[in-house]
């Protein structure tokens, strides 16, 4: 079994590929692309490093940033998103997915516990990703909050960061045959039946 230490090193990597490639990408197809990756299972907890890792990766792009600066955020985003427990979901009352989402502005502002500056954005940007979360109900489903919650943060940028992350793109889920718990139809990333 894969340590979630070599496990947030393979996806780092990952990203940081990304960034090598140059082009501009959507945080979205950014957390795709994580999500493909071999280690990912349907429901657990590396993707409470996927989001704020694919924000990241999309944000360090579009600002035309040096790798080093992403290299520092990802790492500090892998320290942060390590010490949130699987489960936090259900179990806490507040989604690691949306904790990625505040874990990516409070990274990217340099926020802290004692800064003033910043402070009430980074807790904004996980409030209206948790809200976006709660809206569409349980039970788990860690594809569909990564969806949520890095729909929200594209959504939320502008105002809360200064950011613009380009339109939340159409999603359809490709990975809800994986998932016991799917909610199918209730869930607005199941694939559409197409009508005539």
């Amino acid at each position: 079994m894969m340590t979630i230490t070599r496990l947030y090193g393979d996806l780092t990597d990952l990203c940081l590929s990304i960034f090598d490639a140059g082009a501009p990408r959507q945080p979205v197809e950014i957390a795709e692309r994580l999500m493909d990756c071999e280690s990912v299972a349907m429901h657990c907890p590396e993707h409470l490093f996927i989001v704020p890792a694919a924000l990241l990766t999309a944000t360090r792009l579009a600002q035309g940033a040096p790798r080093e600066a992403l290299e520092k955020d990802l790492s500090l985003a892998a320290q942060r998103a390590s010490k949130v427990a699987g489960g936090f979901c259900g179990s806490w009352g507040c989604c690691g997915a949306a904790v990625g989402c505040g874990i990516f502005a409070a990274v990217l502002t340099g926020s802290s516990p004692k800064k003033e500056a910043d402070w009430a954005q980074v807790n904004q940007m996980t409030a209206r990703c948790l809200e976006n979360v709660a809206s569409v109900g349980g039970p788990r489903c860690c594809k569909r909050v990564t969806y949520l919650s890095i729909s929200e943060a594209i959504r939320q940028s502008p105002a809360l960061l200064g950011l613009a992350l380009g339109e939340v793109p159409e999603i359809t889920c490709r990975r809800f045959m994986n998932s016991k718990e799917c909610r199918g139809v209730n869930c607005p990333y199941f694939p559409k039946k197409e009508t005539r």
